[in-house]
């Protein structure tokens, strides 16, 4: 009898209502029977959603009751609108969200709706049904829409995942859309959904951030020597790498913080991630910087020196199998010598580093631990009890050997044996010798007689003698990379790349005496 009452009226009605809704135990209904009923009743078809005595209608029940509430603090970006230029205020915004949203007592998903096929699934199911009208009006609607729908949702806290798939996110989306009439659920494999959280829910003390080609493993390396510090794991840890969302999913966080109550962690009161990549990613940055007492360890190097080495892993042939794209066609180019590659170098990237140490002083202030690789070669003690220091540990143990790790001696290119070749890149890499002097100037420290003097590797000739990697270069790792293979795909085009390398260098001498190259 009330749909009969409602027949008229809803045919004729074009505006989008929220009713609380309405159970109806005994409806149990089909894609295209749902989708007539909400055609008919609008008001009323929350029942069709889920079955009153499920789990779900406690979610609808509270969706319900206060839905312009939900509503006001959703629909913020998770991703950065234009790049680095709004990423301050998306992010702002977002955290805003999030929290506003946990003062409700709800919880905060990002929602990533491919629209198109949710949108193709919906046209299959009215071009399926006899009975549904006024759908075109509605249809005309999405033509005019993203192909990806992304956004935070805030949904009440009694909404698990299928909750908030199929029952808040019809609803949102409505809202959102100014649509005229309720949408069905969303399918599973529409969407993708996560749970965020917070960066400062995190529990690290330190991580180490770069710069890569710089002494990041040696830094990494030789910090894990002291006894009270610990890292999320053995090597570069890409778990800040995995999606591009300026908050983290709740699991990671929960993941990352479970880590340190394993065996393997007790007695570490210093707790550490590494991975170079940060330094170079404004939105980590950003997050880590949430971490209100978190310390950053830098360590940079000579721009020409650690160029040199960039441009002989990714550039040149036979370096590895796809060589990196450079220019702005962003072509896979490679060249035969270092000298070939500095005639085209509008093509090559200079891999700068001042403008991120920059950012990074900005937003951590006191807490930059900034390194130059020359204090690590020749003050290397001094260098990691300062570190220690500003973890508030002792110093290291007497035992400690600080070693140099994945640096290899003698000539890597012909670099170092063309001088005019060497004054060239010197001048086109001036602008990161006055940005670093800079930034070293900033955080009150002296400036490294090698950032003074311009002193590369060439200039360094205990650096040019011998033929052989550097001893403390973990060579049957190198050559034997079976585990890292295993553990990480990522890494393989740089294992063949090494191993070719390092064979060559090795040229038949045994620095293990086992026999073996």
């Amino acid at each position: 009898r009330r749909l009969a009452a409602l027949g008229s009226r809803c045919q004729a009605a074009t505006i989008m209502t929220f009713a609380p809704a309405v159970p109806f135990p005994a409806f149990h209904w089909s894609p295209v029977c749902w989708l007539s009923f909400c055609t008919l009743a609008g008001q009323l078809c929350h029942a069709a959603v889920a079955d009153p005595s499920s789990s779900e209608s406690r979610c609808s029940e509270d969706l319900d009751a206060s839905f312009s509430t939900w509503f006001s603090v959703s629909g913020a970006a998770t991703t950065p609108r234009s790049g680095e230029a709004s990423l301050a205020a998306d992010f702002k915004h977002l955290v805003a969200q999030l929290e506003a949203c946990w003062r409700h007592g709800g919880r905060y998903w990002e929602t990533v709706l491919d629209i198109r096929s949710y949108y193709a699934d919906l046209r299959q199911r009215i071009d399926a049904c006899t009975t549904c009208w006024g759908w075109e009006a509605l249809l005309k609607q999405w033509e005019n829409l993203p192909e990806t729908f992304r956004s935070g949702i805030c949904a009440p806290s009694t909404c698990r995942r299928s909750g908030v798939r199929v029952i808040v996110m019809p609803r949102f989306l409505a809202r959102f859309y100014y649509f005229d009439a309720p949408l069905p659920p969303v399918k599973l494999e529409h969407v993708k959904m996560n749970e965020l959280s917070q960066w400062s829910k995190m529990n690290l003390d330190f991580v180490v951030a770069g710069v890569n080609s710089c002494g990041t493993s040696s830094l990494r390396q030789n910090m894990d020597l002291h006894p009270e510090v610990g890292f999320t794991m053995n090597g570069e840890d890409d778990a800040f790498f995995r999606h591009d969302t300026l908050l983290p999913f709740k699991w990671e966080v929960e993941e990352l913080n479970h880590r340190w109550h394993t065996v393997r962690h007790k007695g570490h009161t210093a707790r550490g991630l590494a991975h170079p990549g940060i330094f170079g990613s404004a939105r980590i940055r950003f997050g880590l910087a949430q971490l209100k007492n978190l310390q950053v360890f830098v360590v940079v190097c000579d721009p020409v020196s650690r160029w040199e080495k960039v441009t002989l892993l990714g550039s040149l042939c036979g370096s590895r199998a796809v060589p990196v794209p450079v220019g702005s066609s962003r072509e896979h180019r490679c060249w035969p010598t270092l000298s070939a590659a500095v005639q085209e170098l509008d093509l090559l990237p200079r891999w700068p580093m001042g403008d991120a140490a920059h950012a990074m002083l900005e937003l951590f202030g006191n807490r930059l631990q900034l390194v130059h690789q020359e204090s690590l070669r020749l003050e290397p003690r001094r260098t990691f009890d300062g570190l220690a220091r500003a973890l508030g540990l002792g110093p290291f143990p007497e035992w400690a050997e600080f070693r140099r790790y994945h640096a290899f001696r003698g000539h890597r290119t012909d670099l170092c044996r063309n001088a005019s070749l060497l004054a060239q890149l010197k001048r086109w890499l001036e602008p990161e010798y006055v940005e670093l002097s800079r930034v070293f100037r900033a955080t009150g420290q002296a400036i490294p007689q090698e950032l003074l003097t311009r002193r590369t590797r060439c200039e360094r000739p205990e650096e040019l003698q011998g033929s052989l990697p550097d001893p403390a270069l973990p060579v049957s790792t190198v050559l034997d990379m079976r585990e890292l293979e295993a553990g990480n795909a990522m890494l393989k085009d740089e294992v063949v790349a090494l191993r070719q390398r390092v064979t060559e260098l090795a040229g038949g001498f045994d620095p293990r005496g086992s026999g073996e190259k």
